[in-house]
């Protein structure tokens, strides 16, 4: 799986809507179970994001939504 990191100025445009190519369901599946083994996770969305200027292409991320109460955690690498 391949991380990028993107500098977004503030004010920036977000394009932001229903992924055209969907990850497979079984990508899907496992994204969601590593995601609730991890406390303060209130939410998590796989939407298809663009960013005019900054992304090169649209691509489906994760978008994670925090619990007020979460705190950094380490974790296994």
């Amino acid at each position: 799986m391949r991380i990028d990191e993107l500098l977004v100025k503030k004010g920036a445009d977000v394009l932001v809507g229903a992924p055209e190519n969907p990850l497979n369901p079984q990508t899907a599946a496992a994204i969601a179970e590593a995601v609730t083994t991890i406390r303060g996770i209130r939410e998590a969305h796989l939407p298809q994001c663009f960013i005019p200027g900054v992304s090169e292409a649209p691509a489906q991320v994760l978008v994670l939504v925090l619990a007020a109460s979460a705190t950094e955690q380490k974790c296994d690498e």
